[in-house]
């Protein structure tokens, strides 16, 4: 999860693949699907031990390392180490010690793979309007 996170923070293009911008191209479509078998597979190794918490889902571990990267972003480069500190957070919570219900489930694979595929969609229609708008032709949405 650091390592994600690190690369995040270094290459916002990564990032951006990772949340669904660069779905619609099968190759990253498909190394999407590997990550999130893998997520899962090695978050279901670490509920199985007991060191994280048994409600936490590959999904819930893609999106909270995300969710590191995206609270320190505002920062830049004043402090570009920043997503360390939201990250211990996050691993803080995601161990089992004192953990409480949580108050809404985790999204299931299909929801999750549907905003994939929604934010590839309107990735793709925000490109086009910005194709559109520096022809020099009024952007009509």
């Amino acid at each position: 999860m650091t390592t994600g996170v690190q690369m995040q923070a270094r290459d916002r293009c990564f990032c951006e693949a990772g949340a669904g911008i660069a779905h619609s191209d099968p190759e990253v479509r498909a190394g999407s699907n590997r990550l999130l078998e893998t997520a899962e597979a090695l978050t279901d190794r670490a509920r199985r031990q007991g060191t994280v918490r048994a409600d936490i889902t590959g999904e819930d571990v893609l999106l909270l390392s995300r969710a590191a990267y995206e609270t320190a972003a505002p920062m830049g480069e004043g402090a570009p180490d920043l997503w360390r500190r939201h990250l211990h957070v996050i691993f803080d919570g995601l161990r089992p010690e004192a953990a409480r219900p949580l108050p809404h489930p985790a999204p299931t694979s299909a929801q999750f793979a549907a905003v994939m595929d929604e934010s590839a969609t309107s990735s793709d229609a925000s490109a086009l309007r910005s194709e559109h708008n520096s022809a020099g032709r009024r952007d009509v949405s």
